[in-house]
């Protein structure tokens, strides 16, 4: 039994790219024959309950069993009610994975959380039941901590304790193998396992492109990470000879939202009438939505976040089979080829994502080449099967070095 444990936060088996990556590595497993068991330390939902995504605390999906082990997956509004959820649901791991071992070996925890508490309780958990104990690392920890002599403080701290814990981590890039090279324990097995995606659920869909064109984002709306406002005026640029092409903004932010702030924004910009703003939706509608795109698109600045990771939705973009315009940040040129599978542009370039777009929507048939391209790269580096056999070999190799 392989036992994956999810910090506080993140939902199963609905939620955002966190719970994607999680479901990834659990379906993964699972095909290369593996048993998973998957537990949610802390709470997922909001209040009110009505917008909840996630109602069960318990359950089987795809075959993986799942436990909310505080109990619960509506976030309490009182203090008090939320510090005993995080005990009860470290608490609650810990028993349930004692439990698991009386019924058979567990070869492995695998903890998906930045938290020294969770890491500590759960190294301690590892130990008692003979598990391999294993930590994924998808972005540089507190890379947005304020304050630069707090700040690096904090960091230096963390680091320098957080990976000490753990026997291995499995990693998204090589700036993040380096990091816990750097900062684990002698002799920390490293594995890098890029992003993940369901190939199947994200598949080609060419009968579903509306009219007129649209070019398509889809993710957390915001400037700071994906680079929305940089989106929005490279867009400004071709509406003065593409005047029948529009822009769709899917998705929101996760508490309240900024959707106001970005109509603003299109409204100085002269392209209110050409934005259209999607909002959140449910995570089946995505593929559907995606495959209706004429050219997706990425404008990740650079950041510390950028230059080591990969976001989740570069996997689902490829997987669609459309064209995909994309700022060169961290891994993606790792994988992808500029006019092959994907069109590359440098990060914080307006005028050369302007460029690029226009280049998609004025040459379809290569276009459609390089969305082609793009689907054989996510099916032979990022299928979950694919990432999933990786680490299960990964895992079966410390074991049996155990």
């Amino acid at each position: 039994m392989i036992i994956i444990v999810a910090e506080r936060g993140i939902g199963f088996p609905n939620g955002t790219a966190p719970t994607s990556r999680v479901t990834g590595y659990a379906r993964g497993l699972k095909a290369a024959g593996a048993e998973v068991l998957v537990l949610c330390l802390g709470t997922s939902e909001p209040s009110p309950p009505e917008a909840a995504v996630n109602t069960d605390v318990s359950g089987v999906v795809h075959g993986i069993p799942f436990e909310y082990t505080c109990g619960a997956t509506i976030r309490s509004t009182d203090f008090w009610r939320r510090r005993w959820s995080r005990v009860r649901g470290l608490v609650g791991a810990a028993r349930r994975i004692r439990r698991q071992r009386s019924a058979g070996p567990v070869e492995a925890v695998f903890l998906y959380s930045k938290s020294s508490l969770d890491a500590a309780v759960l190294h301690f958990v590892s130990r008692r039941v003979g598990a391999v104990y294993i930590v994924e690392l998808c972005e540089l920890p507190f890379h947005t901590l304020r304050g630069v002599l707090l700040g690096k403080a904090r960091r230096s701290v963390y680091n320098r304790t957080f990976f000490r814990w753990f026997d291995a981590a499995i990693v998204i890039s090589d700036r993040l193998r380096e990091h816990a090279a750097a900062f684990g324990r002698p002799g920390i097995a490293l594995l890098k396992a890029p992003v993940i995606v369901d190939t199947d659920e994200f598949r080609p869909l060419p009968q579903a492109v509306d009219s007129p064109p649209k070019i398509t984002y889809c993710g957390l709306l915001n400037q700071e990470k994906d680079g929305v406002a940089t989106l929005m005026r490279a867009f400004g640029r071709l509406v003065a000879d593409l005047p029948h092409v529009r822009l769709r903004l899917i998705g929101d932010t996760y508490h309240g939202t900024r959707i106001p702030e970005f109509r603003a924004i299109a409204e100085r910009l002269g392209i209110a009438d050409k934005v259209s703003f999607v909002g959140t939706v449910p995570r089946s509608e995505v593929p559907r939505l995606l495959a209706q795109a004429s050219v997706l698109v990425l404008a990740r600045p650079r950041s510390p976040q950028a230059d080591a990771g990969m976001p989740t939705k570069v996997a689902e973009y490829l997987a669609s089979g459309v064209p995909t315009v994309l700022t060169r940040t961290g891994e993606i040129g790792a994988f992808l080829e500029n006019g092959v599978s994907a069109y590359l542009v440098p990060p914080d370039d307006v005028p050369a994502l302007a460029t690029a777009l226009r280049h998609v929507l004025l040459h379809s048939a290569e276009a459609a080449n390089v969305g082609r391209g793009g689907r054989e790269v996510a099916v032979q580096s990022f299928d979950y099967r694919a990432v999933g056999a990786r680490v299960a070999a990964f895992i079966a190799d410390l074991g049996a070095r155990a």
